[in-house]
């Protein structure tokens, strides 16, 4: 990010960094998702039953968001610069 800025600082830059992406809230349907890779493979696994058990550290904050939220930050933020 900062070399971005330090290189190409007149060019208008926009980054965005989701936090982990989930399966869709609603785009194109609910629960759509690509891959079962990251995160949706343990949440699937979670709900089918074949993960019973996951060693986590409680008193960290895992941020889940569907993917419709950040692709229509995308979206919004490309309109935004663009025009």
């Amino acid at each position: 990010e900062q070399l971005l800025e330090t290189k190409y600082g007149s060019v208008p830059l926009a980054i965005v960094r989701p936090s982990i992406v989930t399966a869709a809230e609603s785009i194109p349907f609910p629960g759509w998702v690509d891959n079962m890779n990251g995160a949706t493979g343990v949440i699937a696994g979670i709900g089918n039953g074949f993960i019973r058990v996951l060693k986590v550290k409680n008193n960290l904050v895992g941020d889940f968001i569907p993917v419709d939220y950040p692709i229509n930050l995308l979206i919004a933020v490309a309109w935004l610069f663009g025009s």
